[in-house]
């Protein structure tokens, strides 16, 4: 009995151990199908031009040429200047439109172009929408601009366009698109004809600065000539640049130019900066070279010219080059800078003199008032005093004492006899005041104000105090108790 028990609970162990491992086959071969589909279903969806694959090669393209014949897909390519000049930009504009909507977009794939530059911005695609025959389109428009290096005839090659769009179906439908070549014919303004390095752009600036100068300079001494040059509607790659002479006793280290692109507002500006040092190696006199740089004003159709003048220095002992423009231009400057320093430290003069007349003022004006300003402080500090005293034994007549001695003593109103007119315009405090006047005139009836419509009244004058000067004084005016009442109805 005990070997037939064994012999069951093995045979059954055996059982739970297939059954186990039919499971786990089952759920691996679940998850394989279900992957499977999946792929299926994906591949089904997407469309993807696959050059090395010939047959899906043709389905796609059989694919957005049926979306271009059945009126889904529209694209138009086009150059948008009509005269083409050398070194001008010319700017290429593709527009893909589908009444569809578009999936990852259209990118032009990049090419290079022979005796041309080819500039790409970072962001050269607009996104817009339009509405034809009550149905709404999605447009991308495309834009590369060229500058053409030389004239004649530029032949523009064939272009690959990338279009990703949806079908009603909602699958994506992606491909290549080419755009066959073009051929240009490149010319040159008359005017520039005969210039060997120039520029088109729309506006041009040439800036020089100079470190290191001395009335006289020694072997060893050194000149930084800093030219910073900035364009309008160009690249800072279509800016030549320019060469330095060579002149004998100098020795000249050229740091490697400066260029940078930006945009401003959509526009394009570009800049170069170079930079020439000039070490003197031996006295005597030297002139560093002018400089010119023609360029064609595309906005004005005109040639124009940028120059920067010669400059010429020389070491101790030893004068100016004896060049009469350069000499000219050289004393012009002295003198000049002669003229400017006088002008200057005469304006200086005059303003440190100016100072020092307010300063005194504005010292005597201290001087004089402090006595006052003390006695005046003094006396308001003890008609504050007073009134709060009369407010804690509830006496109004003796507040309103209070209140025109401080009126008296505040500039402005001295010459008042009308507390209303101190407190014009504040409508809380006209109306404090008016009952603090019926309590006092009106009999003990009336409902004197509280503690913070009293701190108002007396408040309001410290805002209108200020600096009293030379010659303005107080006046030391009392309420005349007889008359009171009177001036009560006249206040009213």
């Amino acid at each position: 009995m005990k070997r037939l028990s064994r012999s069951r609970v093995s045979c059954i162990r055996w059982a739970l151990l297939l059954s186990l491992l039919v499971l786990n086959l089952g759920a691996v071969a679940s998850v394989q199908a279900n992957s499977a589909a999946t792929q299926a279903e994906n591949s089904s969806q997407v469309q993807v031009l696959t050059p090395s694959a010939e047959s899906d090669t043709a389905t796609q393209r059989v694919t957005l040429q049926s979306l271009i014949e059945a009126g889904h897909l529209r694209i138009n390519y086009r150059i948008a200047e009509s005269a083409l000049i050398r070194y001008q930009p010319i700017t290429l504009e593709v527009e893909v439109a589908t009444d569809r909507w578009f999936a990852r977009g259209c990118r032009i794939e990049t090419f290079d172009m022979e005796h041309a530059v080819v500039y790409r911005a970072a962001d050269n695609s607009i996104n817009a929408s339009s509405l034809e025959a009550g149905e709404t389109w999605a447009v991308q428009t495309l834009s590369i601009v060229i500058y053409p290096q030389r004239s004649g005839h530029l032949l523009l090659p064939e272009l690959k366009l990338f279009i990703s769009v949806k079908s009603e179906d909602n699958r994506v439908i992606e491909g290549d698109y080419h755009l066959s070549e073009k051929a240009l014919q490149i010319s040159v303004p008359e005017a520039m004809a005969d210039i060997d390095q120039w520029l088109a752009s729309t506006s041009l600036k040439m800036t020089e600065s100079y470190l290191g100068l001395k009335d006289f300079y020694r072997p060893g001494d050194a000149i930084t000539r800093t030219i910073d040059i900035r364009v309008d509607g160009a690249p800072a790659m279509m800016i030549p640049a320019l060469q330095a002479a060579a002149i004998e006793g100098l020795a000249i280290y050229e740091v490697p130019s400066k260029i940078a692109d930006q945009s401003n507002r959509g526009d394009l500006q570009g800049r170069r900066q170079q930079q020439f040092i000039y070490t003197i190696e031996k006295t005597g006199s030297y002139t560093l070279p002018p400089y010119s740089l023609h360029w064609w004003n595309t906005d004005e159709q005109q040639m124009e010219t940028e120059q920067l003048p010669a400059f010429a220095f020389a070491t101790k002992g030893n004068t100016v080059a004896s060049e009469e423009a350069v000499a000219g231009d050289k004393s012009g400057r002295k003198a000049l800078s002669v003229e400017q320093k006088l002008i200057w430290v005469g304006l200086l003069s005059i303003t440190v003199l100016l100072l020092i007349v307010v300063w005194l003022f504005k010292r005597l004006c201290l001087l004089k008032n402090k006595p006052h300003h003390s006695r005046r402080q003094a006396a308001i500090k003890q008609i504050k005093m007073r009134y709060w005293q009369a407010f804690n034994a509830e006496d109004s007549a003796s507040q309103l004492q209070c209140l025109y001695e401080l009126m008296a003593l505040t500039p402005g109103f001295v010459t008042s006899l009308n507390l209303a007119a101190v407190y014009q315009g504040q409508k809380h405090c006209l109306q404090t005041l008016n009952q603090l006047q019926a309590a006092a005139f009106n009999g003990t009836n009336i409902t004197r104000p509280g503690r913070e419509q009293a701190r108002c009244l007396i408040d309001w004058f410290e805002q209108r105090q200020s600096k009293l000067w030379p010659g303005q004084h107080g006046v030391d005016f009392r309420l005349n108790p007889a008359s009171s009442k009177t001036q009560a109805r006249h206040d009213a």
